[in-house]
């Protein structure tokens, strides 16, 4: 059962070229994708009246998804998946090399990449920032660390870079 394609993926009915996939297949997908849990109340009623693809439903219902708490399932799947989060422990530094590292750091460099990709989902940022940006999500160990002053304490904020900074992005 569990080798079995039909436990493992999303089966689709094999449609038309036409055809695309319902409300109710919509509903399902987004809360997967955004929420990493079944579609809420909301979803489902719109879903039923067929009103979920719908442009300008679906973009009100993302909006509404991604401003609730639960989309830090999504920023942290996808986070863990694109930039390989989820693998931190894996390897340690140097001590020799790296002899300022510790937990405190390692846990902040982690949030502070989720924290980043939340805050340019969030404001609608142009995807260049993941490049080259004049900000950076700190918190004083992190600003110690990459050698940015005038940040303290641990809470994880945006904040401007120095123009000669290499750190955005």
């Amino acid at each position: 059962v569990l080798c079995s394609p039909n436990f493992l993926y999303l089966r689709e009915d094999v449609r038309s070229a036409e055809s695309r996939i319902t409300d109710t297949e919509l509903a399902s997908r987004l809360s997967y994708f955004l929420w990493s849990a079944m579609p809420d109340a909301e979803l489902l009623k719109l879903a039923a009246e067929n009103r979920l693809s719908d442009p300008a439903v679906l973009r009100g219902q993302v909006e509404r998804m991604l401003g609730d708490d639960k989309s830090d399932h999504f920023i942290r799947n996808f986070t863990g998946q694109w930039l390989h989060l989820r693998e931190i422990n894996a390897t340690t530094p140097d001590a020799k090399v790296y002899p300022d590292f510790d937990e405190i750091l390692q846990y902040s460099m982690v949030e502070e990449s989720r924290a980043f990709f939340r805050e340019i989902l969030t404001r609608d940022l142009p995807v260049v920032n993941f490049l080259d940006s004049e900000f950076a999500i700190l918190n004083g160990r992190l600003a110690e660390h990459y050698g940015v002053p005038g940040v303290k304490g641990m809470e994880l904020r945006p904040g401007r870079l120095p123009k000669e900074s290499v750190r955005g992005g």
